[in-house]
């Protein structure tokens, strides 16, 4: 009688496990399937947590984000306690919480957060630099510990040397303080990589390119790479792979990780016969994120970092060029007074 009066419910749950059963004995053998199927699960569950956080990230409410993101973590290790193929994801959603951090409380909120990210993976650079900043207000001696990992790691990036500037800045440090401004100056390998890349694979300071372009910007040479050489003038030559009739300027390419200076001295053009200077007055420049000064000596580019740019640059036409030499320096940009800095 019992199973007469059910037996509609009796066949939908009959139904349901059978589906359910079929479905995960179907993804179990074939890898491409399962593959799919749990991308685009971590896609849907990555954008439930975001949104989830939407509220306290408008109220600046740490407190109530760190609990959101140790919900995260939680979830996570329901599948394992060492990473996992969601902390990109919990890694994405503690990056968007920081970049609403300003105070020290916003930080010391997030900071049993940080500390996680560094149990599933310490060779991740950012998570560093957040503990550190976390901590720079109880545990001096263990933020720069940490803070030196992140440079280590990365040593071109500037986050982890600001905050070692701004806890020397603090302790009115200057001996510290100097020697870091230091060796970021001189600091050129280490990069970004990024999810999609960049027109170098990753954001970093150690090249640009050129290409050349005819008149009227209808024909184009290749890419012709550079290696960065930081902090002084230098000639900069380049060879191009085949001849244009004629040269009307060329664009530059940068992916720079950092904030760069640009500063144009002269540009020279080589063919059989002479050399054709060319003087920052001669030329017209334009970027796609960059911001321009100028004076009669030199022209100056100020690149921002983390975007990929191109710095195109025009002038009279040139024929039959076999040799570009273009004279400039290349800087960082300063992350602090010289009064930090000055040793």
């Amino acid at each position: 009688m019992f199973f007469k009066k059910n037996q509609k419910i009796f066949v939908f749950l009959f139904a349901l496990v059978f589906l359910l059963f079929s479905f995960f004995a179907t993804i179990s053998l074939n890898s491409d399937l399962r593959r799919s199927f749990f991308s685009k699960f971590i896609a849907v569950h990555d954008f439930y947590r975001i949104k989830k956080m939407k509220l306290s990230l408008e109220n600046r409410d740490f407190g109530l984000i760190s609990k959101s993101l140790q919900e995260y973590i939680n979830f996570s290790k329901l599948i394992s306690d060492d990473k996992n193929y969601m902390f990109l994801g919990i890694y994405r959603a503690t990056d968007l919480a920081v970049s609403r951090a300003i105070e020290q409380d916003d930080y010391n909120n997030l900071e049993v957060i940080f500390k996680q990210l560094i149990k599933l993976d310490n060779r991740v650079y950012k998570p560093h630099v957040w503990y550190a900043r976390a901590l720079s207000d109880s545990d001096t001696v263990e933020a720069l510990k940490h803070l030196n990992i992140a440079i280590e790691i990365s040593p071109s990036e500037g986050e982890a040397y600001r905050e070692i500037i701004r806890i020397g800045q603090s302790l009115n440090d200057l001996e510290m303080t100097s020697k870091y401004c230091k060796i970021y100056k001189q600091a050129l390998s280490g990069g970004n990589t990024q999810e999609y890349p960049t027109l170098f694979n990753s954001f970093n300071n150690d090249k640009f390119a050129i290409k050349l372009f005819s008149k009227n910007q209808i024909n184009y040479t290749d890419y012709l790479s550079a290696t960065t050489l930081l902090n002084k003038n230098n000639i900069y030559e380049f060879l191009p792979s085949k001849e244009l009739t004629e040269i009307e300027g060329f664009n530059l390419y940068f992916s720079a990780t950092e904030a760069l200076k640009l500063k144009f001295k002269k540009i020279y053009y080589q063919d059989d016969n002479k050399i054709h200077e060319i003087r920052p007055k001669d030329i017209t420049i334009t970027s796609q994120n960059s911001y321009i000064e100028e004076n009669e000596e030199n022209i100056s580019i100020f690149l921002t970092p983390k975007k990929d740019e191109i710095i195109r640059i025009k002038h009279s036409h040139i024929e039959n060029i076999k040799k570009i030499e273009i004279e400039m320096s290349i800087e960082k940009m300063n992350l602090a007074s010289k009064s930090l800095c000055s040793k």
